[in-house]
Formats: structure tokens, sequence, C-alpha cells
């Protein structure tokens, strides 16, 4: 008895039916959408928040993984988180070799929706212990340094350190750094 799933014959062989339904996907260009819709699950699960949310999959070119993000701010945490979000790309498509994030500004009209209702500020405790990246803790640390004063010091070092740690859960919630709006909205 014969596989139910081989529905037509090819050079005198049986195609089965996947086979089929992979080209009919192909020739009507929807084989592209599913594949970009797959990519897309994919990066959402190595990202993890907040990137998943305020990053898409575009496409992958030759061995450049594009992104398309809703403000020019994500470019500087991507690229920082280049090498672990590459690997761990790779490691969930195996065979795709990717060398480098291309990242492109798009506007995200259902995050801009969703960013409504969102809290314009934290609540209390809500910034402590929030990591901020190597070098801004360098840079930060090199300002304050120039200050003789050790306490003032420590003050405006806890200062500046606390202003980057509300810039970056205003980013994460999807709002400008300066005002209300949502990220990437003009």
């Amino acid at each position: 008895m014969s596989d139910p799933r081989e529905t037509e014959f090819r050079g005198g062989r049986p195609d089965r039916l996947d086979g089929l339904v992979a080209r009919a996907l192909e020739a009507r260009g929807i084989a592209g959408l599913l594949s970009r819709a797959k990519l897309q699950t994919i990066w959402e699960e190595v990202a993890g928040d907040p990137l998943r949310r305020f990053t898409r999959v575009a496409a992958i070119e030759g061995t450049t993984l594009v992104l398309e993000v809703p403000h020019p701010t994500w470019n500087t945490s991507l690229r920082a988180m280049q090498k672990r979000l590459l690997r761990a790309m790779q490691a969930r498509l195996p065979g795709v070799e990717l060398t480098r994030v291309k990242v492109v500004l798009a506007v995200f009209a259902e995050r801009a929706e969703a960013a409504e209702g969102l809290p314009e500020a934290p609540e209390p405790g809500e910034l402590d212990g929030l990591p901020l990246p190597e070098a801004t803790e360098r840079g930060i640390a090199a300002m304050a340094a120039r200050i003789d004063d050790p306490e003032l010091r420590e003050r405006v070092a806890a200062a500046m350190r606390r202003q980057r740690q509300l810039a970056q859960w205003r980013l994460a919630h999807g709002l400008e750094e300066g005002g209300g709006e949502p990220a990437g909205q003009p």
C-alpha cells in the first residue's frame, strides 16, 4: 500500500505532499514570509526582554542579521551585545553563518500603541541593581574622578549612574529619554 502523502509523480517517482506544499508556497512568495516569521520567533527567544519588544528581524543578508529598531539608541545596545546574540542565533539556526548585525530604523505602530498606558516613571526601587554597560561605568568613573572632594565625587557618580539607569528604563519601556513619547515616534 502506498503512502497517502505521495500524490504526484515526477520523473517516474512519487513526490511527497510536503515537497509539493513547499514548492507551492515558494511559487506564491509565501515561503519567505513563513521563514521570516520563524526567524522572528527565534530572535524573540534569543533576545529576551526588553530587546524582543523593541526589535524586529528584517532579513538575513549573506552573513548579516538585519534588525529593525524604533530608535537610534538601540544601535549602541545591540552593538555591545552583538557577539552573544549572533552566537545564540547561530546555535538555533544550524548551517547559517552570521558575522554581524546591521541596525535600521523603522516605525513600529503596534509598539507605539502598546506604549500608551505604560508608566512614565519607574516604581520606587525599580532602578536599584539595573546594570549599566561597562563603558558607561568607566565614563562615569572618569568624570567623577575629576572631583577632589570624595563625598561629592561619590554623590555625583551615584547621580550620574541613576540618570543612566533611568534612561535605560525609559528606553526599555518604549519611551524617549527626555519625554513621554513612544520611542521611534516623531
